[in-house]
């Protein structure tokens, strides 16, 4: 039974993830009739997308495949995908590079007071939202209906920010659109070191909770925290001196790797060719999904 890929790769900066994901696209777009879906949350394809995806690219003449979003901001991200869902078919591919950036930048968009509505339907949201969760509303909120939105006290809205992010990234990963039509996911998450998270002395719950660490390689990814659940795989890459290395932080599907070489060195060569596609078959002995 063919199992949809929900795969998540992760590294500090420069380890190679935008290249390990083009790798994956390439064998996506060269080896089956499949569309891919690329959206760019922080410009990392630029010196990659000529050279490899050309072929296939929709802005550069290709044959349509690989269609290409630029996010720079919350409401980029989101209506890229509303896009995309017009566009794709069953086993399709979806790719975003730095989903982690979408958790500060959907926080961002609520708290600045800017929606996919107006100005006083968002205010009129707040407001909603914290009396239902009270049961009542209080003679101040009562008489703030009649104020113009701008005087109404806004605060972070969690329930509203999760909500919103939750209709992206969760529908992705969970049994939302994506899951009901069979399209495949590969994200990448900028991992770092976990002691710039924390204190040597800490020794809190939240720091031993946090699903976002995964201590084997001392490492802590950004974004929101339950983002390493949602995933099936979880690749970690890193630059060691032997060069750019692989490993397993978590794959419900396949057998664990542990600092495999791989071949993103030449950004002018095949990134198939020893790259994170050929490593992980190699290792495994089971196709990626493509």
């Amino acid at each position: 039974m063919q199992l949809r890929e929900k795969l998540l790769i992760s590294g500090d900066a420069g380890s190679g993830k935008t290249l390990a994901m083009v790798g994956i696209a390439v064998k996506v777009l060269s080896t089956t009739p499949r569309k891919t879906f690329w959206i760019d949350c922080d410009e990392g394809l630029g010196r990659f997308r000529e050279p490899f995806l050309a072929d296939w690219d929709d802005e550069l003449g290709g044959d349509g495949r690989f269609v290409y979003y630029k996010t720079e901001d919350w409401e980029a991200f989101y209506r890229a995908y509303k896009d995309i869902k017009t566009k794709w078919s069953a086993w399709d591919w979806v790719f975003v590079d730095r989903v982690d950036m979408e958790w500060t930048q959907v926080q961002n968009y609520y708290d600045t007071g800017r929606r996919l509505a107006t100005e006083a339907e968002l205010a009129q949201q707040y407001l909603d939202a914290r009396i239902s969760q009270r049961g009542q509303e209080t003679s101040e909120e009562k008489r703030s209906k009649d104020k113009p939105p701008e005087s109404i006290p806004v605060g972070t809205d969690w329930q509203l920010i999760n909500g919103a992010y939750y209709s992206v990234v969760y529908d992705l990963y969970g049994p939302g659109n994506a899951s009901r039509k069979n399209i495949n996911v590969v994200m990448s998450a900028l991992a770092m070191p976990r002691d710039r998270f924390y204190s040597p002395k800490d020794d809190s719950k939240e720091r031993k909770r946090d699903p976002r660490d995964f201590p084997r390689f001392g490492m802590r990814l950004e974004g929101q925290k339950d983002l390493p659940g949602q995933c099936e795989g979880h690749l970690y890459l890193q630059w060691e001196s032997a060069g750019y290395t692989v490993s397993t932080v978590k794959d419900r599907q396949r057998s664990l790797m542990d600092s495999v070489p791989i071949n993103l060195v030449d950004p002018l060569g095949d990134p198939i060719s020893g790259g994170l596609v050929e490593a992980y078959e190699r290792v495994v002995g089971v196709k990626l999904g493509v």
